[in-house]
């Protein structure tokens, strides 16, 4: 009976984190700018917009556009890459 009830609750957590990132995945082309937290990766899918258009100065601006956070700008390339290429990609 033990072994039952924690077989059970392994299922249903990797069954809970399945839909969970299945959910997630589903937000992912209208989900780029929905919460307000998310503004603050425009700069960075503005400056990777540029780059891939191979516009090296137009990737240059939103670094010095970022009101002294030109660091912000490039920590946040990497989700917002991840965001743009699963975008691309659904």
């Amino acid at each position: 009976m033990f072994k039952f009830k924690e077989k059970f609750s392994i299922y249903l957590l990797w069954g809970l984190i399945f839909f969970v990132n299945l959910y997630k995945l589903l937000l992912i082309n209208r989900g780029f700018l929905t919460f307000p937290d998310e503004r603050r990766y425009l700069m960075s899918w503005s400056a990777l917009k540029h780059l891939l258009q191979a516009d090296f100065q137009g990737t240059v601006i939103p670094f010095f556009s970022a009101q002294a956070r030109p660091g912000s700008v490039l920590l946040h390339t990497l989700p917002a890459s991840l965001q743009f290429f699963s975008a691309k990609i659904c």
